[in-house]
């Protein structure tokens, strides 16, 4: 299992794109927005939640009581 794992490796090493470090990255020249953003923003949110849990759990062996609880979302 290791050696398809360096395999694999190695096969992705030998088909990955050369990239010199050293060489500037050229962007491309910046395009016309086609939106503009600015101005007045009015925004709102509302909402509720609520909800109710009634749980058990039993401790891994069984070596200890069952716990019961409930939990109130309100």
């Amino acid at each position: 299992m290791r050696g398809v794992i360096v395999a694999t490796i190695g096969l992705m090493a030998l088909v990955a794109d050369a990239q010199a470090g050293d060489l500037p990255v050229k962007a491309p020249p910046p395009s016309a927005q086609a939106y503009d953003w600015t101005g007045f923003y009015l925004g709102a949110h509302v909402g509720y939640a609520g909800g109710w849990s009634d749980w058990s759990a039993t401790p891994v062996g069984a070596a200890g009581p069952t716990l019961t609880g409930s939990l109130d979302l309100f």
